[in-house]
């Protein structure tokens, strides 16, 4: 049975620490589901720039967004 994580990002800092965390989770075999609350939207493009979503959603296996 796999290993399966579910990664919360929500409005508070750590945009950074999340992307590598799931980086880590996704390379020790972790299938990993990104929930992304509306506040952690503003705040990833503050931390990661205009791309910073993009950045999260393409190593995770897994994406939702609350809009």
């Amino acid at each position: 049975m796999p290993k399966r994580l579910i990664v919360g990002v929500t409005g508070a800092s750590g945009s950074v620490l999340a992307l590598e965390t799931i980086r880590q989770l996704v390379r020790a075999g972790v299938e990993t589901h990104l929930v992304v609350s509306k506040g952690a939207r503003l705040t990833v493009a503050h931390e990661l720039g205009v791309d910073g979503l993009a950045q999260l959603t393409s190593v995770a296996n897994h994406f939702l967004c609350f809009a």
